[in-house]
């Protein structure tokens, strides 16, 4: 996706992304082709960003694992900014597993990037293979089954929190705070801070620019300073009030998204932001806590739905540790697209 947030745009030369699952439908952005690349086994792992939920969305739509580290883990030099305050970086793999042990290459300081943080880099694999007792893990619930989520949203969320219940974690039922207020925020500081990077191009060369990318630089155009400040007022009550709840809880699961991959066809009446409300990611970005996402099955038309694991700032290590464990008791990360077995089975 063109900047990280211009949707595919077929007026422009470059080809529209297929996700390997259903070739009629977008696999997620904005890194697409690491989520795509991954599933259809063209590569072991890939980079991906996130500013709302670009590393998330193509693992969950695509059926592979993503982990969007802490903001400041790895550093972001040579990556042109979407959201400066917002931008992580982090891998997709097939595995929670493979997702910590490439973060544990990437991570690190590097007095190049400004916002990243000086602290040591742990092995985030060292504890797989456990067993989850005397973890507490939050189920969210309240704001994670929006209206037009689809119908197996439940019963996989529910089997999910079950398999993880199994493994012996202490399973509770929390709240995420202020989540729609949330949500504007990270929209209004995308898009203000995106502005503030493209604006001398896009007013030279507007039309070189895809049309989503122009939508989200004239959002920043019409927000104001007071309006940009006070959401970062929003993300810092936020990020207080979550470290409260974390106090309680060592992780926070929830869906990634609603719904499975939607077709282009729909996204071209709807659009983006037709679906925005049932991709359930942005919220993460804006208090810059990790999370890691994983396959937990599918919906009736065979396109996948993921789990996603939020934890405290910089305890990636937990996150790949429960994504391990689940995985251990399910296959859904294993899964291949039809697609690809055909392909395999026709050389």
């Amino acid at each position: 996706m063109e900047f990280a947030v211009g949707f595919p745009d077929e007026t422009k030369p470059f080809p529209i992304p297929r996700n390997p699952w259903d070739l009629g439908t977008w696999p997620g952005g904005s890194s697409s082709g690491s989520g795509n690349g991954v599933a259809a086994g063209m590569f072991l792992a890939a980079v991906g960003t996130d500013t709302a939920g670009s590393i998330r969305i193509p693992a969950a739509f695509c059926g592979t694992s993503g982990l969007m580290p802490t903001y400041g883990r790895v550093p972001k030099s040579g990556c042109v900014p979407l959201g400066y305050s917002l931008d992580h970086i982090g891998p997709l793999a097939r595995s929670a597993r493979d997702c910590g042990a490439m973060l544990g290459v990437i991570a690190g300081y590097d007095p190049s990037d400004p916002t990243c943080v000086d602290r040591p880099v742990p092995d985030f694999t060292a504890g797989v293979g456990a067993r989850l007792d005397g973890l507490r893990i939050g189920l969210e619930r309240t704001h994670h089954f929006p209206d037009g989520a689809d119908p197996a949203l439940v019963p996989t969320f529910d089997a999910a929190a079950e398999a993880l219940a199994g493994l012996g974690a202490d399973v509770v039922e929390v709240t995420l705070p202020h989540y729609a207020e949330m949500g504007t925020a990270v929209l209004l500081t995308m898009a203000a801070e995106a502005l503030a990077y493209h604006r001398n191009d896009v007013g030279r060369r507007g039309h070189d620019y895809f049309a989503a990318t122009r939508q989200i630089l004239a959002l920043g155009a019409f927000s104001s300073g007071a309006d940009y400040v006070q959401a970062q007022r929003v993300r810092r009550l936020v990020q207080g009030e979550l470290a409260e709840l974390f106090a309680r809880v060592d992780v926070v699961a929830a869906p990634t998204c609603a719904i499975g991959s939607p077709s282009y066809e729909r996204l071209a009446v709807d659009g983006v932001m037709g679906v925005f409300g049932l991709i359930l990611t942005a919220y993460w970005d804006g208090v810059g806590n990790p999370v890691l996402v994983v396959p937990m099955g599918f919906t009736a038309d065979g396109l996948p739905l993921s789990l996603q694991l939020a934890g405290r700032p910089f305890d990636e290590a937990t996150l790949v540790r429960v994504g391990d464990a689940y995985q251990s008791v399910t296959d859904w990360h294993q899964q291949v697209p039809p697609i690809v077995t055909e392909r395999l089975a026709a050389i």
